[in-house]
């Protein structure tokens, strides 16, 4: 809900500043990935861009842990708050980790095509490498802290 007021605040400042539309929205996102970072609510090894994260794990031998979500979603912020509270370890050295926004279009239909999820209940995790293929089946709704822990185990 933080994020989410940050937002809706950095929005506002930027109309009254002068920018409007996409400008304001871009402006706000920007500065949501740093306020968030500076809260200390996401993990450092977080990467924003998709194609960095893809790219990054890649060239460093290590594998994508992806989660589709939203802002709002009960189960999606269940999720990220057992990744924040260390109850969900995610390993930097093997994964590089994702938050994409099921909102975006391109993000959602680039993971629904990825991983073909059985359902659509949020949030959808999985593991890809870098190029972009589904190493595991994704976990899809509400989980344990175990089960995404074993989602990251190994092959």
């Amino acid at each position: 809900m933080k994020t989410r007021t940050i937002f809706l605040a950095l929005t506002s400042l930027a109309a009254v500043g002068g920018l409007f539309g996409a400008e304001a929205v871009a402006l706000a996102s920007t500065n949501v990935a740093v306020a968030v970072r500076a809260q200390g609510t996401l993990p450092p090894y977080l990467v924003e861009d998709f194609n960095s994260a893809c790219e990054k794990a890649k060239q460093e031998g290590r594998l994508v842990l992806v989660s589709l979500g939203r802002e709002i979603c009960g189960r999606c912020q269940k999720f990220y708050g057992f990744v924040r509270d260390g109850q969900v370890k995610i390993d930097p050295s093997k994964y590089v980790f994702i938050r994409l926004d099921v909102d975006n279009y391109e993000h959602r239909e680039y993971f629904y095509s990825t991983f073909d999820p059985p359902d659509r209940k949020l949030p959808f995790v999985g593991v890809m490498d870098g190029d972009r293929t589904a190493r595991k089946e994704a976990l899809s709704g509400s989980h344990t802290p175990a089960e995404y822990q074993k989602l990251m185990s190994e092959e």
